[in-house]
Order: C-alpha cells, then structure tokens, then sequence
C-alpha cells in the first residue's frame, strides 16, 4: 500500500490476533481545522493484495509502479535508458569545447541522452540558482543552441538541468517575483536560500512557461528536475495548520502534469539532493529517478540498485559510471559497469580521456546492457547474496 503524495505521510500496520490486522494511512498533519464550506481533496491511496511469499509481493508491487504508476515515454511502457551527465567528474568545470568532446564520446559509445546539469546559468551551482532565463556566456558565448544542435547532430537526445522549486538571494525569478518566494535559513553551500511557493498559480505557471520555452528552444528531449530544499520550512512559515501542503502538492503536481501533456517526447528524470523525493506521486510524474549523489563508489552503487530491486521496477533507478576530470582509464574495470546495470545506466564526467582501447570496451558494455536492459523491468529474483567486493561473484 502507498499514499500518492510528495509530502509527509505514515502507513502503520499491526497484527491484532491470528485472524485480525489494523491498516491505517494518512498525512502528518496535526490539529487540522476547516472553516465552514471549506474542504480538502485527499491524495489517493494504493492498496494491493497478493499470495505467495515475499518475491510475489515485491514483484506484484513492481509490476503495478511500471504498468499502472510510471507514466508512458512516447506512448511505451518506459524501460531504463542510457545517458551521458557532466557533473559528477566535471562539476561546474566545463566549458563548451570540453562538452562538445564528451559529447562526441557519448556518441561512440552508443548512448542516448547528453544532459547539460547544474552550471549552465549565471552565478553557476549552487549560487546562481534562480537565474533559470541567464545563461552563463563566459562558458556560452553563443547561448546552448550550439551544444544542443551539436549534440541532436550526433544522434543523441539533448537534456537540461534546473532546480525550479529554489532560488538564492539576488537571481533574478526572487527580483522580480518576490511576492511568490518565503527565505528560508537552510544552509546549502552558505547561500540564503528561497523556496518557491507553488500554492500560488502564477507561480506554477511561471515554472511551466520556463521550462517549455526552454524545451521549445533547445528541442529538449530529457529535463533533471532536482530539489535541493527542504519545504517544511516553507509550510510552517505559510500556515502551520498543515492546509498549504494540500494545495502546494496539487501545485506540483500540476506543473509536471502539464510539462508531460503539452511535451509527450519529454523524459522527466526526477531528483531531490540524490533520491529524497521517490512516492508514488512522482513516480506518477517522472520517467526515471537519480537515487543517490554517491554514485562514485561502484560498490555502493551496486548493492543499492541491487536492494531497490526488490521494490523498485529498474527503470527508475537512474547511477552513472563516473570519471574524473583529466582521469583517463583510471581504475575501471568490469564492477564498474555491471555495477550501474540493475537500473538505468548512466556516464558522467569526463569519458573524453579513456583511450580507445577503453571506450571500445564500454561500447561493448553499453551495447550487451542495451540486449538486457527490457528485463529490469520484469520480475526480480534475487538469487545470491549481495556482492561486497569486486571479487565475488
């Protein structure tokens, strides 16, 4: 069972005798009033029943998020898909050059998406955030159009990052829509950051017009819809009664809803400082989620994709291969591929320095992934325990 809601919630369940359980769902809301007329829409709330063990449970729950939940990619049931992202590796450490020869590489490897993430804005990550109508010319002198043309010319769909729920003191969506943003003093990289009150349509239909003029402009084809913030905060200073969530959810909702309406070819890859924002009511909105900022470590990478597995349908359960800056072949071997291959497969970073000899093996890993990657999405079994050194089997 779940609850279709991108806030707080509970589910809590007990065993009352051998006949006898007690279910109960709901939000984290205390002392709720509602005036005279007034009234809540309350998020649906999924409940499944099965037989059989834990394997028949977990795979009929994961058959339900892919079937039922996960929104269709060009009228498809979704299935994991290859992409290329610059920033763990590269981080704000790009210019256009650089990522033209990423993006050539991606190519030779067969992926794809290339997605240009956080940094392409002025002030950059995290200090720019904000500033989502300001591209950065010293790294654009020409704006993205070339990249992005660059990168369709290779064969490759064109993605772009933004945070659109936050924004840092002095960018320009806090200047001149004040009266749709609440300060608030959480610190992330020592900026004071703003949260966006999407109970408010203007608002919501600010986001919407952004990202589709963007989309529109560089044919975006992939968007990575982070969120780096905390909304409590935000509620409380609103109204704490706990009534702003209901209608800043219904916001949200909105505004993806619409994107994936009005752009059908668009892929939604959802994340939230890593995967802090996974329901069933982005799941409903997202075609594949970013799961963790540790993607560096394949071991890591490995048993979580590996345990969200028995949940997760694999679609959704989006880690990169990651290559340093000026690294080269490193010390890559095959964990660090087979280790990202239980869900969506992502590189990032600076694939540009393998040698040939390296980047034709990770053709051959992409390309053997691409033959296997349609039964991420069907039942899960695990049949060994948990791999926890590259050399076991």
């Amino acid at each position: 069972c779940g609850i279709e809601w991108s806030g707080e919630w509970y589910i809590k369940w007990k065993r009352i005798n051998d006949e006898m359980s007690s279910l109960s769902i709901g939000i984290k809301i205390d002392n709720l009033q509602l005036e005279p007329g007034e009234q809540l829409d309350l998020p649906p709330v999924h409940l499944g029943i099965f037989t059989g063990g834990p394997d028949e449970g977990t795979n009929n729950l994961r058959s339900y998020l892919h079937k039922k939940i996960s929104p269709l990619h060009i009228d498809k049931e979704p299935i994991p898909l290859t992409s290329y992202d610059h920033y763990f590796g590269i981080g704000n450490n790009f210019t256009e050059e650089l990522l033209q020869q990423e993006a050539k590489r991606a190519a030779e490897i067969g992926l794809e998406y290339f997605v240009l993430d956080a940094g392409w804005f002025k002030g950059g990550f995290p200090h720019g955030a904000g500033n989502w109508d300001i591209v950065d010319n010293e790294k654009f002198p020409n704006g993205i159009e070339p990249l992005s043309q660059y990168v369709r010319d290779l064969g490759m769909g064109f993605g772009l990052w933004f945070d659109p729920e936050r924004a840092v003191k002095g960018s320009s969506v806090v200047r001149n829509h004040s009266e749709w943003f609440v300060p608030v003093n959480q610190p992330f990289y020592d900026t004071q950051n703003y949260h966006i009150n999407l109970a408010i349509k203007d608002a919501q239909d600010y986001i919407i017009d952004l990202i589709s003029n963007w989309i529109t402009r560089l044919n975006l084809t992939w968007i990575r819809w982070d969120y780096n913030i905390d909304p409590n905060p935000l509620w409380e200073k609103i109204d704490p009664s706990g009534k702003i969530t209901f209608v800043y959810i219904q916001g949200l909702y909105r505004v993806l809803d619409t994107l994936m309406k009005e752009h059908p070819s668009l892929m939604i890859d959802s994340c939230a400082s890593g995967g802090r924002r996974i329901d069933l009511g982005t799941i409903k909105r997202a075609h594949t989620f970013w799961i963790s900022d540790r993607s560096e470590n394949p071991l890591i990478c490995r048993y979580m994709q590996a345990r969200a597995n028995r949940f997760l349908p694999g679609h959704l359960l989006n880690l990169a291969v990651v290559t340093n800056l000026r690294e080269g072949d490193g010390n890559f071997d095959h964990t660090s591929v087979l280790s990202r291959m239980m869900g969506a497969l992502s590189f990032n970073g600076d694939i540009a320095s393998w040698s040939p000899n390296l980047t034709s093996k990770m053709r051959t890993w992409v390309d053997l992934y691409k033959s296997i990657r349609h039964l991420l999405v069907q039942d899960f079994y695990q049949l060994f325990p948990i791999p926890t050194t590259a050399d076991d089997w």
